[in-house]
């Protein structure tokens, strides 16, 4: 069994550098901290939350407002190294990554004053529980892929280069977040060297070496050593390389030991690629768990009533002939498998492709997983794109003539692919069916929830992936809040499907979070932001409906077996815990 001495002593191998002939355990010296201990006259220390690879980190209360904080203290280098996290990190903006809220120099430190997260690294969770499942390896793998999708998609790519668990943080709502930047990098230029810094254990090949080159696939070694041990209770080394992981289903080891091998050419190509791949194999296998859900509640009922299979009448099984009509073929479709349902909904839009009500049963049936697949997006444009015999239109062009009903199910295509879509360009694509929606309506002040949603997303798809990347000719926050406050406040989010609704209110926090500096440089005030937010709190606990009764939070040191970040309860807490942020981010800015 995996024990806490087990775990802790791969993280205690320390960190490194890389020399030129050697490597060798960085003694690094630390200012001596103790708590009680005032920073800048403002922040009182409380306890050490440990050490990171350029400093110690404290919990701090702020002594004005009582506001939690993380302060981390850097001591000073004669290479102004101690600049080099605070530079790399005041520009990062991603609801994986710590925010940076203040800085303060005092005689031989530097000191980050940092967001707080509150709950426990994934080392610790290790220590408490235990090796992870394969769901939560999966959902902890998938998370950290994407910020480093982010990190790695910038214009000047940035790389973490110090992955592992203690490095990673889990909230009670289950947000995962990327902590210490100590050893991150940027790309060099040709010929440059520069010190390098990992944990063992953790730590790709190249790393080892100054004139090894770095690049995304070092983070997707340090990645996948992470999961690697969640998963097996043991760090990852070379002598491993063809045994099979301890408690590691096939296809999810596969994925790991493509991420750890030597030859970084042999990893995946990018963190998008890697998180292609556990995202599937995680909705591969929720669906598989449900299917067998599904056939052990059958066999509990036949074992109930007393039935054996041949007992069962067979026309339970067959169905008679009949003439079926468009209401019948829907119902069917509810009912039936996937392939056999497809065939149910073409029948229907066979018969009247003019009626919106088939196509927005097969979107809601398609992302009532959270996720639109490509397949399922093929089988919708197979829907959509099919010239029936003896027609020259196709069934979309048939339904466009009607705007009224084509309408409704373009602004929600729109809505489908902008929050579920799993390829590239979901948000791209969406805006083109918003665009779809409004087209040939007339503006009026009578229009319905749909025509006014679709006509604010469209044009927030027009420059939304430029938000927070500003330049002086084009600054889009003033935009972006009038959008946003529209939405809002006209309550035409209400009327969408709760989770979509839910997923607005939780972009929304997380871009007010994002662009705190350009909203107040765009003259939206903190009084206006703080309502903004508690309309968004209200909103949330309305559309939560009785998850906010108060079911008691689940700690954060503990990970319940199964829980993922798709279902209700869990969107509404990590909505609450980052509103709760950004009233402090404001309060922290008044000062």
């Amino acid at each position: 069994m995996f024990t806490q001495a087990d775990g802790a002593r791969h993280e205690k191998e320390g960190i490194f550098k890389a020399g030129s002939s050697m490597i060798y355990a960085e003694k690094r010296q630390v200012m001596r901290l103790r708590a009680g201990n005032v920073v800048a006259g403002k922040y009182r220390l409380l306890k050490p939350l440990g050490k990171g690879g350029e400093g110690s980190v404290w919990l701090a209360i702020h002594l004005q407002t009582e506001q939690l904080w993380a302060v981390k203290e850097i001591p000073r280098g004669r290479d102004g190294q101690e600049f080099h996290e605070l530079n790399m990190l005041k520009k990062l903006h991603h609801p994986s990554l710590a925010r940076i809220l203040d800085v303060q120099e005092e005689t031989g430190a530097v000191y980050l004053i940092m967001e707080y997260i509150r709950g426990h690294d994934l080392a610790q969770i290790v220590q408490r529980q235990g090796r992870l499942s394969p769901e939560q390896v999966l959902e902890a793998g998938y998370q950290i892929s994407r910020v480093l999708q982010y990190l790695h998609g910038r214009t000047s790519p940035v790389y973490h280069l110090d992955i592992k668990p203690s490095n990673i943080i889990r909230e009670k709502g289950g947000r995962l977040v990327l902590v210490d930047f100590g050893a991150a990098a940027k790309p060099l230029n040709p010929g440059e060297e520069k010190e390098r810094r990992g944990t063992k254990g953790f730590a790709a090949p190249e790393q080892y070496d100054l004139k090894g080159k770095v690049d995304a696939r070092t983070d997707i070694f340090g990645l996948g050593a992470t999961l690697y041990f969640l998963i097996s209770g043991v760090c990852y080394s070379e002598s491993l390389a063809k045994s099979r992981i301890p408690g590691c289903p096939e296809a999810l080891g596969n994925i790991l030991m493509k991420c750890v091998r030597s030859d970084p050419d042999e990893r995946f190509e990018n963190s998008r690629q890697l998180g292609r791949s556990l995202y599937r194999l995680k909705k591969r296998r929720a669906f598989e768990r449900k299917r067998l859900q599904f056939w052990g509640a059958v066999l509990l009922a036949a074992a109930a009533t007393g039935l054996a299979w041949k007992e069962v009448p067979r026309e339970f099984f067959s169905r008679a002939e009949e003439v079926w009509n468009y209401e019948k073929l829907l119902e069917e479709a509810l009912c039936a498998g996937k392939e056999e349902s497809d065939s149910f909904y073409q029948k229907a839009v066979f018969l009247e492709p003019g009626r919106k009500e088939a196509y927005l049963q097969f979107l809601e049936e398609a992302a009532a997983d959270a996720c639109f697949s490509v397949t399922e997006e093929q089988a919708l444009r197979t829907l959509l794109h099919t010239i029936p015999m003896g027609e020259t239109q196709t069934n979309e062009e048939q339904l466009a003539e009607n705007p009224e009903e084509y309408g409704p199910f373009a602004a929600r295509l729109g809505m489908v692919y902008w929050y579920d879509y799993e390829a590239e360009g979901g948000k791209r694509i969406g805006t083109g069916w918003f665009r779809k929606a409004g087209k040939d309506r007339e503006n009026r002040k009578d229009a319905p929830g749909w025509a006014v949603r679709s006509e604010i997303f469209a044009h927030m798809g027009s420059y939304y992936e430029s938000l927070g990347r500003a330049t002086e000719e084009t600054d889009h926050t003033a935009e972006y809040w009038e959008d946003l406050t529209k939405l809002l406040e006209q309550d035409v989010m209400e009327e969408e499907n709760p989770v979509t609704e839910l997923r607005f209110y939780q972009e929304a926090v997380n871009q007010m979070i994002f662009l705190a500096e350009e909203l107040r440089n765009a003259g939206i005030s903190e009084e206006r932001q703080k309502n903004m937010l508690r309309l968004i709190r209200q909103k949330t606990e309305q559309a939560s409906g009785e998850l906010s009764g108060g079911k008691a939070d689940i700690d954060a040191g503990e990970w319940p077996e199964g829980q993922g970040r798709d279902t209700k309860e869990e969107l509404v807490r990590e909505i609450l815990s980052r509103i709760q942020t950004a009233e402090e981010i404001l309060e922290h800015e008044k000062r």
